[in-house]
């Protein structure tokens, strides 16, 4: 137990956040999970995105992820239709 809590608490020091003036705006501007890291790998995953195609983000809660995704397929030139969806709605 006291080796994995180990690990895991390595793995946080290893995480690597993205910032930037948008980003850092977003963060006090619209609540959700904001947490060390996320906007780094949204950014890291749209730069593997396709150039074109479709994209579904699965459980939008407060739209911070929305924000994030589609101000970084901007800023990488993603042209993929992209919808937020809500299960059971």
């Amino acid at each position: 137990m006291k080796a994995s809590l180990l690990v895991r608490f390595a793995q946080t020091l290893l995480v690597k956040d993205y910032s930037d003036e948008l980003v850092l705006r977003l963060k006090q501007v619209n609540t959700g999970m904001s947490g060390k890291g996320r906007a780094a790998a949204i950014k890291r995953a749209t730069e593997l995105m396709p150039r074109e195609g479709v994209a579904l983000e699965i459980g939008a809660f407060t739209g911070f992820a929305t924000n994030l995704i589609t101000y970084f397929m901007d800023m990488h030139g993603r042209k993929i239709r992209y919808s937020p969806v809500i299960p059971g709605r």
